[in-house]
């Protein structure tokens, strides 16, 4: 009786089990959160996709502006750790740890126009008045290369065959005849067309005696005195507008600078009402994540690029590099962005072996007067490859280290995107913005897909 109980009693609840389970309710797609999260992710992007374009347009007709005050602040956000150390420690006031910085920033421009900026200016003064003879120097090579018939590839390719060479001499001796009577024919018309052009201008020549001659003079000097004026104006306004928008620049940054300085930890401090109480130790954890990341970029990119610059100088300036100077500080400037370092060292073969071709640059040729090849190719590539292993494995690691956390790929992509979208500017702040960007996605966005995994 026990058994027909206890077997009674688990069909009765099997039979309460198989009730409830059909009985509960299906819930609708659209009702599911990851349904409702994928509609928001489109809403969101099609938004996004017709809010951005006139954005950025708005940006580029501001960017006069922005870019002065994005200086500024970018300038402010690197120094104000000292700034705050200056307060803290030594009781210094904000305003005039400003002031002291601006001080110094001025007395270095200084030296730099006094010292860096004349001999800059010298060597892109000589490399703007050299490039056409620059330009008729590879001419001429390319012209010696096209015409040397010793690396013929037909003629060693018909070398391999027997009999092959004397049915091409006698094509090519007719294509030579032909051609040369095709030549006979074209001088011949072009003797005739001279004598008729000839004759024309004689004719008109003719028709112009009696005051036409003046007339056409008159009319010549006018249009070179207009195009004259024209040209002089507008390269005189151009100048001025440069000159004008440069320092008016330079006022704003300087403004600016010392405001963003001053009120740096007010302007943080405004912000804080504005989270909400239940998310600020996850915000304050994710924006300390964010200043570590972008500080240690940033500061990081300037240091590398400066000793880059150094280096470079030193090192091609000792091997004989021309323009040394001016290809050391591009190189340096290359460095604030990824990859684009490597585009100097061809640029600087390139230019040390025109410049050895040209005769501009005794140093790199023998005493017979040939190329001197170590000097060109060899050292100025041991100067690159020593100061870019130099920045990979000992600045690099030191000031930066794995600030950013992104792989390789990852950077690529992230600067073809700015460069795509805000051009140079985006190629610059492509990386933090990226960092800044995975560090939301790993406290926010991840988190959240996960828990509508396990919901789902």
């Amino acid at each position: 009786m026990s058994e027909d109980k206890s077997g009674h009693g688990n069909e009765k609840s099997g039979e309460g089990k198989s009730k409830n389970i059909h009985s509960t309710p299906r819930i609708a797609v659209w009702r599911r959160l990851w349904f409702q999260v994928l509609i928001g992710t489109l809403v969101g992007l099609t938004v996004l996709t017709i809010v951005l374009p006139p954005l950025f347009g708005l940006l580029n007709l501001v960017s006069g502006v922005l870019i002065p005050l994005a200086i500024a602040f970018t300038l402010a956000y690197i120094v104000n750790p000292l700034v705050t150390i200056l307060e803290r420690r030594v009781k210094i006031s904000r305003p005039i740890s400003a002031v002291g910085l601006m001080s110094l920033v001025a007395i270095s421009i200084l030296a730099l126009v006094v010292y860096v900026v004349p001999p800059l200016v010298s060597q892109s003064v000589k490399l703007i008045n050299s490039a056409p003879a620059y330009y008729e120097t590879v001419e001429k090579k390319i012209n010696e290369i096209s015409s040397n018939r010793s690396f013929d590839l037909r003629e060693m390719i018909l070398g391999y065959f027997d009999g092959a060479d004397e049915s091409e001499g006698d094509g090519g001796q007719a294509v030579i005849t032909d051609g040369q009577s095709g030549t006979g024919q074209d001088e011949l018309q072009g003797e005739q067309a001279a004598r008729e052009g000839t004759a024309s201008s004689a004719g008109d020549k003719g028709e112009k005696k009696g005051g036409g001659i003046s007339s056409d003079l008159l009319s010549t000097i006018t249009k070179s005195a207009t195009k004259f004026l024209t040209t002089s104006f507008g390269a005189i306004a151009s100048t001025l507008g440069f000159a004008s928008y440069l320092a008016l620049s330079l006022g704003i940054i300087a403004f600016a600078f010392f405001f963003f300085t001053w009120k740096f930890q007010a302007m943080l401090e405004w912000f804080e009402p504005f989270i909400p109480a239940s998310y600020q130790a996850q915000t304050y954890e994710m924006l300390k994540k964010m200043d570590a990341s972008i500080a240690a970029f940033i500061r990081g990119r300037l240091i590398q690029m400066s000793v880059i610059t150094v280096v470079l100088a030193v090192g091609w300036s000792v091997s004989g590099v021309p323009f040394w100077l001016l290809l050391a500080i591009i190189g340096g400037v290359l460095n604030l962005i990824p990859y684009a370092p490597v585009l100097i060292w061809p640029a600087v073969i390139s230019v040390t072996y025109i410049t050895a071709l040209s005769g501009d640059a005794p140093g790199l040729l023998t005493d017979a007067g040939t190329l001197n090849y170590v000097a060109v190719f060899v050292w100025p590539s041991v100067v690159y490859f020593v100061a870019q292993s130099l920045d990979g494995w000992v600045v690099e690691p030191l000031v930066q280290g794995k600030a950013t956390n992104l792989d390789p790929l990852t950077v690529m992509i992230v600067v073809l995107l700015g460069a795509a979208i805000l051009g140079i500017l985006g190629m610059l702040i492509a990386i933090p913005v990226a960092a800044c960007v995975k560090i939301v996605s790993s406290e926010i966005l991840l988190p959240k897909l996960r828990e509508i995994a396990k919901e789902n």
